[in-house]
């Protein structure tokens, strides 16, 4: 029952159906006795979870409470900083379709929590939450390298040292266990991603769709784009950061976006990991308005696709306007994030920075 309510039609969650399709159970711990195509802190907080009892709906539930406290941090941790739209996060669309649908919360918590102490001056515990956040899905690691840029620039290399050395010990001990005692399993994870093909919610599909460009869709050519893409990226981020001293919520928006513009796999849960820095920075609400439109959008096509039997030629059309639209919203949010604020926590700044 709980797997036709929560887990066939994805509705409200992906959780119950992995809890089904993937079997994990007490006895039967991911990586090592089955494989998980999910980062090692996701697989054992499900491995976890498995011991809660119910069958799908009792894992359902237990993975609920445990994403919507991570949510609670979220807000409070912006609150902390004096983010100047904490709203944004309490009732945004992304929010309220996806907190409970997967386990990005693992991930957009302690990152969050992460740059929050970066902006005090923390670098140690700064870190470390961003190799946890890491260690549940990859977008964090790409903060690192700015912030420690940022710092180096700043001429506190031995901060900048703590920043990089926290956040791969904290990386390192969580998949090392793994990876020493089931090394093909915990492999098998990236040799699975590596296997996909660009997904029509990333920018790489559309372009495979141009005519004589439709190898770019393909694993092994999509793989090295996208790599590159994030790459170069990453290091126009980096010489952006340390010429204008861009802060930690900052560098945490572009990075973000740029990752997700690079990445050949786009699922609309993942417009759920932008929602923080929406609240954290000043971004005007043209802006928001448009990106909650196009995740909404999203979500009523494909969700809504197998339910209310929509046109395949309505459903192709409509699903490239609202990936083109949260497209451009994301490469507006690297433009106003970038303009950049002397690195100060949002309760003391008094000019400059993402105008609204």
């Amino acid at each position: 029952m709980a797997y036709a309510i929560f887990g066939r039609a994805h509705a409200l969650s992906d959780v119950p159906h992995v809890f089904d399709l993937r079997g994990i159970r007490p006895g039967a711990p991911p990586y090592f006795a089955r494989n998980l195509e999910y980062p090692v802190l996701i697989g054992f907080t499900m491995y976890a979870m498995s011991f809660a009892g119910g069958g799908a709906l009792g894992f359902f539930l237990v993975g609920a409470l445990i994403s919507g406290g991570l949510a609670v941090v979220v807000a409070i941790t912006l609150e902390w900083r004096g983010s100047p739209h904490l709203w944004r996060w309490i009732v945004g669309v992304p929010v309220v379709l996806f907190v409970f649908h997967n386990w990005d919360l693992l991930a957009i918590a302690p990152a969050v929590a992460g740059l929050a102490f970066f902006e005090r001056d923390r670098d140690a515990p700064a870190g470390a939450l961003i190799g946890l956040g890491a260690a549940a899905k990859l977008f964090p690691a790409a903060f690192i390298v700015p912030l420690a840029a940022v710092r180096l620039a700043q001429r506190r290399p031995r901060d900048a040292a703590r920043l990089v050395l926290s956040a791969s010990l904290v990386l390192l001990a969580v998949n090392l266990p793994v990876m020493l005692a089931a090394p093909h399993r915990w492999w098998w994870t990236f040799s699975f991603q590596g296997s996909r093909r660009a997904t029509w919610g990333s920018l790489w599909h559309y372009v495979g769709q141009i005519p004589g460009l439709h190898e770019l869709t393909a694993p092994p050519t999509a793989n090295v784009l996208a790599f590159v893409a994030l790459l170069i990226g990453l290091a126009l981020l980096t010489r952006v950061a340390v010429r204008r001293r861009l802060g930690a919520f900052e560098i945490g928006a572009a990075a973000t976006a740029i990752f997700l513009l690079s990445n050949k796999v786009y699922s609309p849960v993942y417009d759920l990991w932008l929602v923080p820095f929406f609240a954290a920075l000043p971004i005007p609400r043209r802006w928001w308005v448009l990106f909650c439109t196009a995740d909404l959008g999203v979500y009523f096509v494909v969700y809504g696709n197998s339910r209310l039997g929509l046109p395949g030629d309505f459903v192709v059309v409509a699903l490239g306007c609202f990936v083109l639209t949260r497209a451009v919203v994301i490469v507006a949010v690297i433009a106003m994030a970038v303009r950049g604020h002397e690195a100060k926590p949002a309760r003391a700044v008094t000019s400059g920075g993402v105008h609204g």
